[in-house]
């Protein structure tokens, strides 16, 4: 009924705002203006998270699902973590997609070298899916293409993910290498060289704003002011906060959210950007403008990358893009605030 038009509208939307970034970041990359943000990352539980999420998906396929890591690689590493994660989750994704019911998937990080100061890993993706031909194989990294003909009618998609992952493997200083046989399956891996973090790196290991990993932080109650003028979004926020417990005070307006902000204290503020009488960027460059270190998040509809730096540059401390999803705005709230705690208590005037 209604519940599975509005899963398949916002399926939908997820899916078109995906393609729209895939393209923006191979634009970037091309173009020369794609920046990495290494930082310091764990990278076991980081690369756990990104393998539990195609759970469903194997569950639904009767897949055999397997993720093996090296021990012997160190806890914390510095690299552009969010797109390492971006990688294996284009590889495991495809794997996943294109290996016929009961098949299997495995995933293995191992340890190549290690030295005084950096180490060498290889992320390895095998399957046991639909395979390509060897002459074919070249063209698969190619923009929009894909191995056969019937690929994308049968199992959909745009042909861009393997284009990014081999240029987000190069940008890290690396090379995909691809394995295959039609009908006997894949395997594409790749060596990154990576420096050895200290053991008090920080747990969040997304460099991207954004991008937090669920999870990130421990749960805390919180006290969160919402600026936000939609009906529909006001209900949605605030029942997300109010099921993990953070206490919601609500207001409809930038010029609103200044005066609670000097008049009380909370936790974080989660700033609608478009909002009438001042908008969420006017009113939280006043804020920052009063002294106020106060955590603030930009809640957008502008989910394009480029629109993104205009956002941070106001002030925020990080964004989230509508449409929202539950575990990735806890997780954010979360870890913002955590953030800001670490590096000192904030003033509220």
């Amino acid at each position: 009924g209604q519940r599975e038009l509005l899963e398949t509208i916002e399926y939908s939307a997820n899916h078109l705002l995906g393609i729209i970034n895939d393209i923006l970041d191979l634009s970037k990359i091309e173009s020369g203006r794609f920046e990495l943000c290494p930082r310091s990352f764990e990278i076991e539980p980081m690369l756990s998270r990104a393998f539990e999420l195609l759970k469903v998906q194997v569950r639904e396929k009767n897949l055999h699902y397997q993720f093996q890591f090296d021990e012997n690689i160190p806890k914390v590493l510095i690299c552009d973590a969010e797109r390492l994660r971006q990688v294996v989750l284009n590889l495991l994704g495809n794997a996943v997609k294109f290996t016929p019911n009961g098949g299997a998937v495995e995933f293995k990080v191992e340890l190549c070298s290690i030295g005084a100061e950096s180490c060498r890993v290889r992320f390895r993706v095998e399957d046991t899916g639909i395979g390509i031909a060897k002459e074919k194989q070249p063209q698969l990294f190619e923009p929009f293409v894909q191995g056969n003909s019937f690929i994308s009618k049968d199992y959909g998609g745009t042909g861009l993910g393997l284009s990014i992952s081999r240029k987000l493997v190069n940008l890290l200083g690396g090379e995909i290498d691809l394995e295959s046989e039609p009908g006997k399956g894949s395997v594409f891996s790749f060596e990154l060289e990576m420096r050895i973090g200290g053991e008090q790196a920080a747990k969040d290991s997304s460099p991207d704003p954004s991008g937090v990993e669920r999870g990130a932080a421990k749960t805390k109650r919180l006290r969160v002011l919402v600026a936000e003028d939609n009906k529909v979004n006001q209900t949605v926020v605030i029942r997300m906060l109010e099921s993990a417990g953070h206490t919601v005070v609500l207001v409809e307006n930038g010029l609103a959210a200044v005066e609670r902000c000097q008049a009380e204290q909370f936790d974080v503020v989660l700033m609608d950007v478009q909002m009438p009488v001042l908008s969420g960027s006017q009113a939280t460059e006043r804020i920052r403008r009063s002294g106020s270190k106060i955590p603030i998040i930009a809640v957008t509809a502008h989910a394009l990358s480029e629109e993104r730096v205009d956002i941070m540059a106001s002030g925020f401390d990080a964004y989230i893009s509508k449409p929202l999803h539950k575990d990735d705005l806890l997780g954010l709230v979360e870890a913002t605030v955590q953030k800001s705690q670490d590096s000192g208590p904030h003033s509220k005037s």
